[in-house]
């Protein structure tokens, strides 16, 4: 798989910018319509099949997903936006085994939690 990065609800003004730094780092974008929030990341990166019958939902804020980056890549990427783009994207997440069922919008879901508890002080939920 290409390193990819899903995108959910960006600008088209910050979007542009996602691709830009992207692009200067040969990662794909794949900016994720709301009509699709109830695919699993799996599908949304062509990794397993799409559901058709999947009820709609929706959220509110940004999000990206990073799918087969390095390590390495992880870093060029999260350091050059926090450079280009403000205010940063406070929802970010690494495809793993363990989420790639989820839905795009539980996963929105789970990181709302984790943010809110690390801004509480009380760490990420185990």
């Amino acid at each position: 798989m290409q390193p990819t990065i899903l995108a959910f609800r960006l600008s088209d003004e910050r979007l542009h910018t996602l691709r830009a730094v992207a692009s200067a780092q040969g990662l794909a974008i794949i900016a994720v319509p709301p009509s699709d929030f109830s695919q699993t990341l799996g599908a949304l990166c062509a990794l397993d099949a799409r559901n058709p019958l999947a009820a709609p939902c929706d959220f509110a804020g940004e999000m990206l997903v990073m799918a087969g980056l390095s390590d390495a890549q992880s870093d060029r990427l999260l350091a050059a936006l926090r450079l280009c783009l403000q205010p940063n994207i406070a929802l970010k997440a690494v495809l793993t085994p363990a989420n790639r069922r989820w839905t795009a919008a539980y996963l929105y879901q789970e990181l709302c939690m984790e943010h809110a508890a690390l801004r509480a002080g009380k760490g990420t939920r185990g």
